[in-house]
């Protein structure tokens, strides 16, 4: 009995050991901030964003004009709120949202800003049908969740209150996307005026990456990771973050650069990778032991990390 016990054990840890990669570099560049930042998007070859800030007192924006050499700090005079999603949007203007349903826009790239305030929620993420309208979701202690519609100009046409969070929202421009939350995962291919759920359960799903009409990728709180490969009819979990053979992983963010390759990232300075479509991760030689919330790339290939402390790092893969 003891030596069967012995066997299973060793059996259980081999299985939880980690494949570690390592990486040519890993840069921390200044933010002037030590606020939390929640996410990073590049606009075009040059100009980037990245947004967080403080809870309750202050919203911070990141402004990048050399594709992520250097950083600006821009501190919104009026919304005075953490900041979780950005996006951009048909007409190229950039869109932020978060807490108490602050959102800021701007049409010229970040040089000037206009503020709106829409409903008092906590909003995660936005995401646009048409240049006009948006769609945002968010919520807050996991069973009060929010989906609204609101316009470019402040107005809120509609909204639903749910009974579960919802964390980030997707679109493609042919009217298909994808939200997902505390145990959710839902599809739309009318533009959002209705959603269908899907099969991906038992996680806090905290990020959605679409590749096209038929790929894309979520990720979860407590390390799942799933995929469709069919445009929403099916989807695969490539990691059960349930399974106790795995490693427990906290993943916040994920990007794929294609239909294989792929990053995540998370808690306590957590990046993981795989280049088989998502059925095996390593871990990144860990550079920092801060939370991490988002990843992006720019246009020269370059990874960008973002988290607690006001942390930006650059990784060159």
């Amino acid at each position: 009995m003891c030596r069967l016990l012995s066997c299973l054990l060793c059996l259980l840890l081999a299985s939880c050991s980690k494949d570690l990669i390592h990486y040519r570099g890993a840069t921390r560049l200044e933010t002037h901030t030590q606020n939390r930042l929640n996410r990073i998007l590049f606009i075009n070859d040059s100009l980037g964003f990245a947004c967080g800030g403080s809870r309750f007192d202050e919203a911070d924006v990141l402004i990048t004009r050399d594709a992520g050499a250097s950083w600006q700090l821009y501190i919104s005079p009026e919304a005075h709120k953490e900041l979780f999603g950005i996006t951009k949007a048909p007409d190229g203007s950039v869109w932020m949202i978060g807490f108490d349903g602050n959102l800021l826009g701007t049409r010229d790239g970040g040089q000037t800003w206009q503020r709106f305030q829409l409903r008092y929620e906590a909003y995660k993420a936005l995401a646009f049908q048409d240049a006009g309208y948006f769609m945002a979701v968010g919520g807050i202690s996991f069973e009060r969740g929010d989906a609204m519609w609101a316009d470019t100009m402040g107005q809120v046409l509609s909204h639903d209150s749910l009974g579960y969070e919802l964390n980030d929202i997707a679109m493609l421009p042919n009217g298909q996307g994808w939200r997902c939350g505390y145990g959710v995962m839902q599809h739309t291919l009318d533009g959002g005026r209705s959603w269908q759920w899907q099969s991906p359960r038992n996680d806090n799903f905290k990020a959605i990456d679409i590749l096209d009409d038929r790929t894309a990728f979520t990720c979860g709180g407590e390390g799942s990771i799933c995929a469709t490969k069919d445009g929403g009819n099916s989807w695969e979990t490539l990691r059960n973050g349930n399974d106790i053979t795995h490693p427990k992983y906290r993943l916040q963010d994920l990007l794929f650069l294609d239909a294989r390759h792929g990053y995540a990232v998370g808690e306590d300075g957590l990046m993981i990778y795989t280049d088989d479509g998502g059925k095996h991760w390593s871990e990144l030689t860990r550079f920092t032991d801060t939370h991490l919330y988002g990843i992006a790339r720019n246009a020269q290939g370059q990874i960008f990390v973002c988290g607690d402390a006001g942390a930006i790092w650059r990784i060159d893969p």
